[in-house]
């Protein structure tokens, strides 16, 4: 994606379990680490939300990422949501879209991580 121009055209679908499947870890976090991990978080119970404000946190292309790699091409998006509310930045952990919240930050994340669920 680091060759696309002001006239190229991205085409992206992103469906149900695109969060799990997205996988490119971000710098210095190794995919065996990742999957442990994401593995913790669907032992502990937390909700859709707090899984995938962990995952953007451990990523390189989640949070809007995959966006700001495609950029300057035009990038048009369809999705399939299995989320409550449909929000696109919740609908695998958001690579298109940056979140409400900054992913420069994991304080989002705090009550999940820090939840007795999450070991």
């Amino acid at each position: 994606m680091q060759a696309l121009q002001l006239d190229d055209l991205v085409l992206c679908l992103i469906s149900g379990g695109a969060s799990s499947l997205l996988a490119l870890p971000a710098h210095g976090v190794d995919l065996t680490a990742k999957q442990a991990v994401n593995r913790a978080l669907l032992r502990s119970g937390a909700g859709i939300g707090e899984m995938n404000c962990i995952r953007k946190h451990l990523s390189a292309i989640k949070g809007g990422r995959l966006a700001q790699a495609a950029a300057p091409a035009q990038v048009v998006t369809l999705m399939i949501s299995d989320v409550p509310g449909d929000d696109p930045s919740v609908i695998g952990s958001g690579p298109r879209s940056r979140t409400r919240r900054p992913w420069t930050t994991p304080a989002p994340c705090w009550p999940a991580t820090a939840s007795s669920r999450l070991r």
